[in-house]
């Protein structure tokens, strides 16, 4: 089953997003870097990758190997933002998109919505409600996996 998020930015999606998530995702403990020809104006939808150097343990349950590919699916159009995963993602790409939708809704002063949920947060509530659905999924069998595919560049 796909997992599906989206942001509504309180004002346009920043065009500086390769180097405001990996920013804004610092404070979780996650260093990474996102895929260096990525730009929100001329990006036209699907995978975004991300090299993940280091992330804690507690949003992946299980240590970080190495540095990891990973990534989720992302659709802009005008002030929404799309994210979305497919059955059979890791730990890793679960917790990205969380965070990532989070701390964009945050930082433009817009809504996380959760279509599962059918929830839609704002504020503080935004971090609260991503770190709960991480939680969730690390405890039920099946929603996360926990492989890791190691980094080997971007090419």
């Amino acid at each position: 089953m796909a997992f599906e998020l989206s942001v509504c930015c309180g004002h346009t999606v920043p065009d500086n997003l390769r180097e405001l998530w990996p920013a804004l995702l610092i404070p979780h403990g996650i260093e990474c870097e996102i895929y260096p020809d990525f730009s929100p104006e001329g990006w036209s939808g699907g995978f975004l990758p991300f090299k993940v150097i280091s992330i804690p343990a507690e949003l992946i349950d299980a240590a970080l190997l190495s540095p990891a590919i990973s990534g989720f699916e992302v659709d802009i159009e005008g002030q929404h933002i799309f994210f979305r995963s497919a059955m059979g993602r890791t730990a890793t790409e679960f917790a990205l998109l969380c965070l990532c939708a989070a701390e964009l809704a945050i930082h433009t002063d817009g809504e996380y919505h959760d279509s599962q949920a059918g929830e839609t947060y704002h504020g503080d509530a935004v971090r609260d409600a991503a770190l709960s659905e991480i939680k969730d999924a690390l405890e039920y069998e099946g929603i996360v996996s926990r492989t890791q595919y190691p980094f080997e560049g971007w090419d």
